[in-house]
């Protein structure tokens, strides 16, 4: 049976002494960024260029941030990541060992969420705190902001708010393999079986990986994450996939 190790990944080097490698499945955040821009927003091919490549280095960084914060948290209680690995939609710190107690599997799992979200606020930062229209676009600016007046980088931290603010949402889903769905199963054994709520979760995940797809669905990311979500959880739901470790 395929594992993630037999995909073809390259390694970029140490971070906190942890090992980055990215692997070719990186390949579909690249080509989902480089339909998602908009061409004809741009008054030139080269604009175009930049943005794309300002996006997809900050998508990999967003990524890498999240795993950074379940590693670096998971330091803390003695835990070491032998590795982090980003991939096309996913990224995934492998911890040497697990936590001792349920609270530290959960400050863990949090880490990575609340990494994306300081991510989010940085982004709103430089871009002035930008309004909310009624769609939930970035709208009008509180502040002045230098990069407000650069199109390429407008462009380009609006994209990448909106990404971390999903990164955010999406992993606090409750379903597997997601941050959201595995804390649900922690706390969820504190009142059941733990098969039971497996099988609870799975079900919620299920739910979530169908409304991914059709009740959002102007979104190209979740388009593909939401069909690999939906038939994860509903593997687990009937058992015929073990659910991820905490």
């Amino acid at each position: 049976m395929a594992t993630l190790s037999d995909i073809p990944a390259l390694r970029l080097g140490r971070l906190f002494g942890i090992p980055i490698f990215v692997d070719v499945t990186f390949l579909l955040a690249v080509l989902t960024i480089f339909f998602g821009v908009v061409r004809r927003q741009f008054p030139s091919l080269a604009d175009y260029g930049i943005v794309v490549l300002l996006v997809t280095a900050g998508v990999f960084l967003s990524i890498l941030t999240h795993e950074l914060g379940h590693a670096l948290v998971a330091r803390r209680f003695g835990l070491y990541a032998d590795e982090i690995r980003i991939g096309g939609f996913y990224g995934l710190a492998i911890l040497a060992g697990s936590p001792a107690r349920r609270i530290d599997s959960i400050l863990i799992l949090l880490a990575g969420p609340l990494a994306n979200a300081i991510n989010s606020i940085l982004l709103l930062l430089a871009l002035g705190m930008p309004t909310l229209t009624d769609s939930l676009y970035l709208g009008t600016p509180m502040f002045a902001s230098p990069a407000t007046d650069v199109p390429v980088l407008r462009v380009s931290l609006q994209w990448l708010a909106y990404v971390n603010v999903g990164i955010v949402i999406f992993n606090l889903m409750p379903a597997f393999p997601l941050d959201g769905g595995r804390i649900a199963r922690l706390l969820l054994g504190n009142v059941l079986a733990d098969a039971a709520a497996v099988r609870l979760v799975a079900g919620a995940g299920l739910l979530m990986g169908v409304w991914s797809v059709f009740g959002i669905a102007s979104y190209p990311a979740l388009l593909l994450a939401g069909p690999m979500l939906a038939l994860a959880n509903y593997a687990i739901w009937r058992g015929e996939l073990a659910a991820p470790a905490d």
